[in-house]
């Protein structure tokens, strides 16, 4: 997590009429721990209470959870304990917008979809579909490559109303 993350963290206000009981709460868990931390009273520290307040049953628990799920139970979390708070520093601090733009080869026509964002799947290595990024830079220089929608791949303009070959592109 980012300074400006553990900042808005450590200054959030934990109130138990909106935000339940402090043993449920993810952002007052989160807040503890980084206090802690910070405070460097032991050599390391536990995130049994941070991983209780996830409230995740016994078969959860047990289960490998990727940082993208933990990111966004986390973070949806926190969004929930910020209803009274103007400011929704998850957002400002994570999220992005993609426009994806499908461009006719036949008519010209354009088409354009924006997608929200907090996190980006990025392959490193696929076998199967041969992709082989050495580093990040080559993962998003990759991900905004154009790409050509054909053959078994081809769709619908909106234009021509018939399956045609097209190119998408994705701009951040």
């Amino acid at each position: 997590m980012t300074p400006d993350f553990r900042s808005h963290i450590l200054a959030w206000k934990f109130q138990e009429n909106l935000h339940g009981k402090k043993e449920d709460s993810i952002p007052f868990q989160i807040q503890k721990l980084f206090a802690r931390l910070q405070l460097k009273f032991f050599d390391n520290e536990t995130t049994e209470l941070l991983t209780k307040s996830f409230q995740w049953n016994s078969q959860q628990l047990l289960e490998q959870h990727d940082i993208q799920e933990l990111c966004r139970v986390l973070f949806e979390a926190i969004e929930y304990s910020l209803i009274d708070v103007e400011e929704n520093f998850i957002d400002n601090l994570y999220s992005g917008d993609t426009i994806s733009i499908l461009r006719c080869l036949e008519c010209g026509y354009k088409s354009e979809r924006k997608d929200r964002f907090l996190d980006l799947s990025l392959p490193v290595r696929n076998e199967f579909d041969k992709i082989y990024n050495s580093s990040l830079e080559m993962a998003l220089l990759n991900m905004l490559k154009e790409e050509k929608l054909e053959k078994d791949n081809k769709y619908n303009c909106d234009r021509c109303d018939k399956k045609v070959n097209n190119i998408i592109l994705i701009l951040f």
